[in-house]
């Protein structure tokens, strides 16, 4: 829930915030992958832009809250730059 307060849309707040704090909605919490665990430093998955729209292409294991969430909040490094994580709200039964 606090990455959705800190990065999320005003729409996004709007949406989900109040039902996730009264536990209506769960949201999960996507850092750990194979290899890197949760050094988010060393993350694999990357956010690419196609066009208007954005791909996230890799692994994520030990999901907090998985089974049961509705929204995502993902971790993912974006390509030509090493420093950069980039935290994406992603809903369950998306469009793929």
């Amino acid at each position: 829930m606090r990455g959705l307060l800190l990065f999320g849309t005003d729409e996004q707040k709007d949406r989900y915030l109040k039902r996730l704090a009264t536990g209506e909605m769960i949201a999960a919490f996507c850092l750990t992958e194979p290899g890197a665990g949760s050094d988010a430093a060393s993350i694999k998955t990357r956010a690419v832009q196609q066009g208007s729209d954005w791909i996230l292409n890799g692994e994520k294991l030990w999901i907090t809250n998985g089974n049961e969430a509705e929204i995502f909040l993902v971790f993912c490094a974006l390509p030509n730059c090493l420093e950069c994580i980039s935290l994406w709200n992603c809903y369950k039964n998306l469009r793929i």
